[in-house]
């Protein structure tokens, strides 16, 4: 009996596989390879969707930023292939959450950059603190818990939370003193 694919999912209910189950590193990097034939073209592979939306604004059209579907280990992984494959113009972004805290030694390949801190979100804020505001934007748009009216500019409300959290830190410190 075949399986045969049509658009949509499989759920694992049926015990079939889905589309996305049928992503590995391996063709992870075949697409990779693919991207970085095009001249000029570089390609970023990063864990998620949310460090796509944010590095978007850091990057232009030559960079072509491509979110991996495993996760860190996937990202890992697909990294170690392209490396092995003497592919030289893919970069692999991820955090480095509790690394240093884990008993087991993380060996990064050469090809990965890892943020300095727990995630490339703080990184980000620690090079320029306008940044912060950029950031807390993009938190308060992809937040389900935060409902941004039409009119506002989402930027002035990042601003504003980010001010507010100075002020609050500032009165802390004093109390602390």
């Amino acid at each position: 009996q075949r399986n045969v694919a049509y658009y949509g999912t499989f759920g694992s209910r049926s015990g079939r596989l889905g589309m996305k189950d049928l992503i590995t590193p391996s063709s992870e990097a075949d697409s990779i390879q693919m991207l970085t034939a095009e001249p000029g073209r570089l390609v970023l592979m990063l864990e998620g969707p949310n460090d796509r939306k944010l590095l978007t604004t850091f990057t232009d059209s030559s960079v072509h930023l491509f979110v991996g579907s495993g996760g860190k280990e996937g990202v890992l992984k697909t990294a170690q292939q392209i490396y092995s494959r003497g592919i030289s113009r893919a970069a692999f972004v991820v955090d480095r959450d509790y690394d240093d805290f884990s008993d087991n030694l993380i060996n990064y390949p050469p090809n990965v950059i890892v943020s300095e801190h727990h995630d490339c979100f703080i990184d980000i804020v620690e090079s320029n603190f306008d940044s912060l505001a950029r950031v807390t934007t993009h938190m308060l748009n992809n937040s389900n818990h935060v409902t941004l009216d039409p009119h506002d500019d989402p930027y002035a409300r990042g601003q504003e939370v980010v001010n507010s959290a100075v002020r609050l830190a500032f009165h802390k410190a004093i109390v602390r003193v």
